[in-house]
């Protein structure tokens, strides 16, 4: 993929202002010196390559990993997937490398994006 090529990659820091904001796919992709993002109160992101490949993304770790209050990826390493309270959006691909899950809960509080 072409390196990011818009005004973001030329700053390190975004902070989305507004209670909820919709990340399309591929927004910020690539956009490799972006290491600081405030995420606004309800992050819809249906798609986790939305910020893919940033600075921010690279130093991401943990089993379920979040970009704001959306869980963008869930380990091989999760069999008991449980989504905490307060989760607004699971992104599509989420869960596609938790190939041990053994069972999902997910709470009330996942929105649902119309993308």
């Amino acid at each position: 993929m072409e390196k990011c090529k818009n005004i973001y990659d030329k700053h390190p820091k975004i902070t989305f202002l507004g209670y909820q904001f919709t990340l399309g796919h591929m927004s910020f992709y690539n956009c490799s010196k972006l290491s600081d993002i405030t995420f606004p109160e309800q992050l819809i992101m249906p798609n986790a390559s939305a910020i893919s490949n940033t600075a921010w993304w690279r130093t991401q770790e943990g089993d379920m990993r979040y970009a704001g209050n959306t869980l963008y990826y869930v380990s091989n390493q999760v069999t008991d997937i449980d989504i905490p309270r307060g989760t607004y959006c699971v992104s599509q691909d989420a869960l596609s490398k938790a190939s041990e899950a053994k069972s999902i809960t997910i709470p009330a509080s996942v929105g649902r994006s119309e993308e």
